[in-house]
């Protein structure tokens, strides 16, 4: 990367990443979940982070079918989001899922499915820090690995470590 600014684009501020191209990008991420969850975790990250640009949540409700998920989805993207856009599916090959798959055959976007609080926050800071779409990613799948604990398991061990081998906890 030659240099990182902001810049306002369509009325809309970003991260500009400059690379040895010269190229411009705005890393956008899109939320897509069954009923509120892509909202909650939008919300979540705005209480921890602050305001973000460039992030989306699309919900499926059950009312709707998922084919009208996929064109609210198309209608969002626009031409400067191509290459730059991060989608975040719930579940895999849950019906967002299937939807953001399809319109990865006609778009170029980025994929992730399985997103938790924890993944999306990295990607937001990683996204907040200049990096691309490919980084944006990475740093989301490294950050869910480990943000799933067994609390009791972990409580027992520290105090059996606390405590020595003799005594346990509960």
């Amino acid at each position: 990367m030659n240099g990182i600014g902001v810049e306002s684009r369509s009325g809309r501020l970003g991260i500009a990443l400059r690379g040895s191209a010269g190229g411009e990008c705005f890393v956008k991420i899109i939320l897509v979940s069954h009923g509120r969850f892509s909202q909650g975790l939008k919300d979540g990250v705005q209480m921890l982070l602050g305001p973000q640009e460039d992030i989306e949540a699309f919900i499926l409700s059950a009312e709707e079918p998922p084919t009208e998920l996929g064109a609210r989805l198309a209608a969002a993207l626009s031409p400067e989001d191509e290459g730059n856009s991060v989608f975040f599916t719930d579940l895999y090959f849950g019906s967002p899922f299937n939807q953001v798959v399809e319109l990865s055959r006609t778009h170029d976007i980025y994929h992730v499915t399985g997103v938790n609080l924890p993944a999306l926050l990295e990607a937001v800071v990683v996204r907040n820090s200049g990096q691309s779409c490919e980084e944006v990613v990475a740093a989301a799948m490294a950050a869910s690995e480990g943000s799933i604990k067994d609390v009791r398991k972990l409580l027992a061990e520290q105090v059996n470590e606390d405590m020595g081998e003799e005594e346990e906890w509960r």
